[in-house]
């Protein structure tokens, strides 16, 4: 069987039409078996701040970067000549998907067909055929992607404690648990780490310093000491503040010009307090 929060994921309300999924996808013990309505919101709101719910916005190669970010999570997919210092996401997702629905061979090269973004813009301007087979291919994919992300959390969580070196005494591992414990938390961690990563790998630092989620745990510890007496609103507003903090610094280390990202990383971060309306 499928571990219940995938199989209940046909059920969630976005821009896919059903599908069907073989029963191929290994038990989950970090998550528990979520309910559909919180299937639903971290699908949706994970969607919102990627692509603000529109759904050309999930073919989209940003002006600012050099590669297309592509589906739900706007999964990174490089050209071959692109190299950056954090996780591609997209031929994992695209692996994973094509397990459970027919996916054409091409979307499963490890680098995308366009070199650069002209060639990208040109092909959606003449509605070139890998263009639409693209986008037709990621919305009928969409809840197989938000079983991806889902699934990636879980083993990533894992690899990242080995690859940091954590106990389960661990502070920042304790911390992780216990915002997992609630639903507010889920979303906050599946979010950032879809949004930043864990902060587990070398290639993911300016000048030594890093931005992933064990970065922002770190940043809350070092911020407050008393966090096992902190209630949720609070820890989640010390969440929200830490990954900004992480992320500023990030700015202000980066070899290039980031500036412009900060308003869009505030008001993602600002989602994660507890009293943040849903969009």
């Amino acid at each position: 069987m499928l571990p219940k929060f995938i199989a209940a994921l046909g059920l969630v309300s976005l821009l896919a039409q059903p599908v069907s999924a073989k029963d191929t996808t290994a038990p989950i013990s970090l998550l528990p078996a979520l309910s559909t309505q919180e299937l639903n919101d971290l699908a949706n709101r994970i969607r919102f701040n990627e692509t603000a719910n529109r759904a050309e916005w999930q073919v989209f190669w940003s002006s600012r970067e050099a590669f297309p970010s592509l589906g739900l999570g706007h999964f990174i997919w490089l050209p071959a000549d692109v190299e950056v210092p954090f996780e591609a996401a997209f031929p994992a997702m695209a692996a994973f998907v094509a397990e459970q629905i027919a996916t054409p061979e091409w979307l499963l090269a490890e680098h995308a067909p366009w070199p650069n973004r002209s060639a990208f813009i040109a092909a959606q301007q003449a509605q070139d055929d890998k263009i639409q087979t693209l986008q037709a291919w990621l919305l009928a994919s969409q809840p197989l992607q938000m079983a991806f992300i889902l699934q990636r959390f879980e083993q990533r969580a894992d690899l990242a404690k080995t690859r940091l070196g954590l106990s389960d005494q661990e502070p920042r591992w304790q911390l992780f648990i216990d915002l997992m414990a609630t639903t507010a938390g889920r979303y906050a961690l599946v979010d950032y780490t879809n949004f930043k990563g864990w902060g587990d790998l070398t290639q993911e630092r300016y000048q030594g310093q890093g931005w992933g989620l064990f970065d922002v745990l770190e940043q809350m510890l070092s911020a407050h000491k008393n966090l096992a007496n902190m209630n949720e609103t609070n820890k989640l507003a010390l969440f929200a503040e830490a990954s900004y903090h992480v992320l500023e610094r990030r700015v202000t280390l980066a070899p290039n010009e980031e500036m412009s990202w900060l308003p869009g990383w505030k008001v993602r971060t600002e989602s994660y307090r507890l009293d943040h309306g849903q969009p």
